[in-house]
């Protein structure tokens, strides 16, 4: 009876996939980024790492969905999957402690509170990474390694280009250079760059949107609109984010959700094609959302970066209809 009702369970969940992601995706996150603030927590520092935990909702609902077969349990665990995970999980917590001074001016002490979502924080980092390492297809050539290092640099590279051609006509755009001279940048960088893949959006978000749902979204629509409809999804997901004080701007909330949900669907055009063109690879989407987090941090986005993103955007949703058509 138990393993007729688990086979049942597992062909509702296989024949329902679509929908028991984004559920699952949006309440997981709605628990880490709603729960906390309801409950009385006002420490600003214990709510950020809280907000990051809830980020790994679409790649931890991935996570479930895949280890819900048992043959993929059965695969996870082999080859010391178990001593493999733990050193995941370690390898996430040492990188975070060694990334915090330079990439983020949140302290090393924190709440208890604080110290709960980051423990939690880096088992769901250290699980993600694991699954995401175990099926990772990694270049075989320095011409492959430099197409990656390219997918990193592009998306700042050209914000910085729309930042100095803003600034060059007599606008006013700011630029963030950390204390140090050019040793000081480098490190501030590459400790950024490390810390914002772990915990920015790269590896909690990416192995859901693009790793796991839009897979699934190509069985039954054009490329093209899964695409959209993935940012679409991904827009909607990060509003509970204005209601918990973790986005605060003095624009109306109704400019800010405009703006926020155009510039998610706009980086789910070029997350999208990336995916695409390296025909499923996550970790070139990866780097280029890495890159994404990181730019801000550094890089004023002027009304330039807009047009330049948005054009891009248009070319790389023309190219995936043209690259459909051909395919068919």
């Amino acid at each position: 009876m138990s393993s007729f009702s688990e086979s049942e369970a597992r062909s509702i969940i296989q024949r329902f996939a679509v929908p028991f992601f984004i559920l699952g995706t949006f309440l997981i996150a709605l628990l880490f980024w709603l729960v906390p603030r309801w409950l009385g927590l006002q420490d600003a520092v214990a709510l950020r790492h809280w907000v990051a935990l809830g980020s790994f909702a679409p790649a931890l609902m991935a996570l479930i969905l895949q280890i819900s077969d048992s043959q993929t349990r059965q695969d996870w665990m082999q080859d010391r999957g178990a001593e493999n995970l733990v050193l995941s999980i370690l390898a996430v917590g040492a990188l975070y402690f060694i990334c915090l001074p330079y990439a983020s001016t949140t302290p090393v002490q924190v709440s208890l509170w604080g110290w709960t979502a980051r423990v939690m924080l880096f088992i769901a980092g250290g699980a993600v990474l694991y699954t995401v390492l175990r099926q990772a297809v990694f270049p075989q050539s320095l011409q492959g390694w430099l197409v990656w290092l390219a997918a990193a640099l592009a998306y700042p590279l050209l914000m910085l280009l729309a930042w100095a051609i803003w600034t060059q006509f007599g606008a006013s755009a700011q630029i963030n250079l950390p204390e140090g001279g050019a040793g000081g940048l480098v490190l501030s960088l590459l400790a950024s760059y490390v810390y914002l893949f772990l915990f920015g959006g790269a590896l909690g978000g990416e192995p859901g949107w693009r790793g796991w749902l839009l897979p699934r979204l190509l069985n039954r629509l054009p490329v093209w609109v899964a695409v959209l409809v993935v940012g679409v999804v991904e827009a909607l997901w990060v509003v509970p984010l204005y209601f918990n004080g973790y986005y605060l701007s003095g624009d109306s909330l109704w400019q800010e959700l405009a703006g926020r949900g155009l510039l998610t669907l706009v980086h789910a055009v070029w997350l999208g094609w990336v995916w695409v063109r390296w025909q499923g690879n996550l970790f070139p989407v990866m780097l280029l959302r890495m890159g994404m987090a990181v730019t801000p941090l550094f890089i004023a986005i002027t009304p330039l970066s807009w047009g330049f993103l948005a054009v891009i955007a248009l070319i790389l949703l023309l190219n995936l209809r043209r690259f459909e058509m051909h395919s068919g």
